[in-house]
């Protein structure tokens, strides 16, 4: 149990750096790894909010970068680009982990 403590909190503090070299506002970790549900085969779940409107290829960009770092698969999401029908279940789960300070 403490190994997967361990994980997710290292695996926060990576997502943190990534997004410290980036002009994203805030970062949101939602689904298992915000309940402390996540196994090692989890995948990491990620809405981010911008100031300024981003293209599908900047986040995907961001996407790919951020797999190759923390070594999981992630979902990365906007606001608009969440579905209003799932929105009120993802939610419940939003944790803040990242605030651009700038």
């Amino acid at each position: 149990m403490q190994h997967i403590v361990n994980e997710r909190e290292n695996i926060i503090k990576q997502i943190r750096d990534f997004f410290t070299k980036t002009d994203v506002r805030r970062v949101f970790l939602f689904g298992s790894f915000a309940r402390d549900e996540s196994i090692s085969a989890s995948d990491v779940d990620l809405l981010m909010e911008v100031d300024n409107p981003i293209g599908y290829l900047k986040i995907i960009e961001y996407k790919l970068a951020l797999e190759e770092f923390i070594h999981r698969k992630v979902d990365l999401f906007t606001p608009k680009g969440i579905s209003p029908k799932i929105h009120p279940y993802i939610r419940k789960d939003l944790t803040l982990i990242y605030e651009n300070s700038r």
